[in-house]
């Protein structure tokens, strides 16, 4: 069931994965995306999620939030 062939081939196959895995990096070219402006989706009163709810604004380290708690 498990030979020296066996043995030596699998060996082989870790040592080609590891050689891989620690040159690859090295190459692989890094591309950096800034992340989109965040959009002011406003309140929506005919939105399921915002119905019956009232929102609130909260000022957070000089920045303000609008707020709507759930019940």
């Amino acid at each position: 069931m498990f030979d020296a062939v066996t043995g030596v081939v699998g060996s082989v196959c870790l040592l080609i994965g590891i050689l891989i895995g620690t040159l690859m990096p090295r190459y692989e070219r890094r591309v950096v995306r800034e992340a989109p402006a965040p959009a002011d989706l406003g309140y929506d009163p005919m939105n399921p999620m915002n119905r019956g709810r009232t929102p609130e604004t909260v000022e957070i380290c000089g920045t303000e939030w609008t707020v709507i708690r759930a019940e």
